[in-house]
């Protein structure tokens, strides 16, 4: 029974609207910037949106993409709970080059699903200094 408790409390949680965040064991850490040191990200959940916080190694400042849980609109979401997971690098999209990317054999990308929608995919914009994210 013990097993099934936090479940419990995780579908109270997303009914009344409160936040979830990720545990720390639940943390990813990858370099997704490409400058050596290990960066992390965690995936917190509401019932209407998702938020990624994206704290770079060395940065005090965190990072905060927010995604809508709305089918409907350009980077929404189809459903809670979601998930987020690494994938590898790379630049390169059936449409073409990201802008921003740069090549990395050690760099790491984020790749985020919730529902049966398009995934949202993170990457290093090196141009704009921050995280940006494309689906198709």
């Amino acid at each position: 029974m013990c097993k099934f408790a936090p479940l419990v409390g995780i579908a109270v949680a997303l009914l009344a609207g409160t936040a979830l965040a990720a545990p720390r064991a639940g943390t990813l850490h990858a370099d997704f910037d490409g400058d050596g040191r290990p960066d992390a990200a965690q995936l917190v959940q509401h019932r209407d949106h998702v938020s990624v916080r994206v704290q770079r190694g060395g940065s005090r400042k965190p990072q905060v993409l927010t995604f809508p849980i709305n089918a409907g609109v350009s980077g929404g979401l189809c459903a809670v709970p979601a998930v987020l997971k690494l994938e590898r690098h790379d630049c390169n999209t059936e449409e073409g080059r990201l802008p921003g990317c740069r090549p990395s054999t050690t760099a790491s990308d984020l790749r985020l699903a919730g529902g049966e929608c398009d995934a949202i995919h993170m990457y290093w914009n090196h141009r704009q200094h921050r995280l940006a994210w494309w689906s198709r």
